[in-house]
């Protein structure tokens, strides 16, 4: 088995905005594993606020290319193992897992479905991303949307923002990337609507949820 990795700039197809700030490009760490002319894939983006930095990932690819190369071609569980001892990032070790998973299943002419004895009549429907914006361009994306399931990424509290979505009747769900204050905490777990949500993703930051209550309805 052979293993390739590049960094590439990849240029979004419109500005992504979030709590964090607002990214035109993302980098990202392409990674291809090869066997008998077939390849798989797998990647990793670098993100700013999460500390992912591909040039670390590359050095720890680097280590242990060799011992990557040198095994034989093994059901892809068995190479998660592998991978589960190579005290590696979860981001790279989710991108070599990807890229494995894709060249096995290439080798064996086989879908991940079937080579894990999945059903296709119950797929469950993945969501699309709506970045930071006024509320009304939120909604018309919303809107002209062939999806189903949405997460929608907010910057602070706006509480019109957020009777406006409720009144969509759809399927959404709001991540704030931690830019809830304690207030708008309150102020939400006080409103029973909220409870429509499919859920409130990262309201405070890490260490900061005192003020949430666990069994709140919403």
């Amino acid at each position: 088995m052979e293993l390739r990795f590049e960094i590439k700039s990849l240029r979004l197809k419109e500005t992504f905005s979030i709590a964090y700030g607002n990214y035109n490009t993302r980098e990202s760490l392409l990674i291809e594993l090869s066997h008998h002319n077939c390849k798989g894939y797998g990647e990793c983006v670098a993100i700013d606020y999460y500390k992912i930095n591909l040039t670390m990932l590359v050095s720890k690819l680097n280590e242990i290319r060799s011992g990557i190369e040198a095994r034989k071609i093994e059901h892809p569980k068995e190479f998660y193992q592998f991978l589960s001892f190579s005290d590696l990032h979860p981001f790279l070790k989710s991108a070599l897992d990807c890229a494995y998973w894709d060249l096995f299943g290439k080798l064996e002419n086989k879908s991940f479905m079937e080579l894990n004895d999945l059903s296709s009549k119950k797929l469950v429907d993945s969501s699309i991303t709506i970045s930071v914006g006024t509320i009304g361009e939120q909604i018309e994306k919303i809107e002209k949307s062939i999806w189903n399931k949405f997460k929608v990424k907010c910057s602070g509290l706006q509480k019109d923002g957020v009777t406006r979505l409720l009144q969509l009747d759809r399927n959404i769900a709001l991540d704030s990337n931690a830019s809830f204050t304690d207030d708008d905490c309150l102020w939400l777990q006080g409103n029973s609507d909220v409870q429509k949500f499919t859920y409130l993703e990262q309201p405070r930051p890490v260490g900061h949820y005192q003020v949430l209550e666990k069994k709140c309805l919403c």
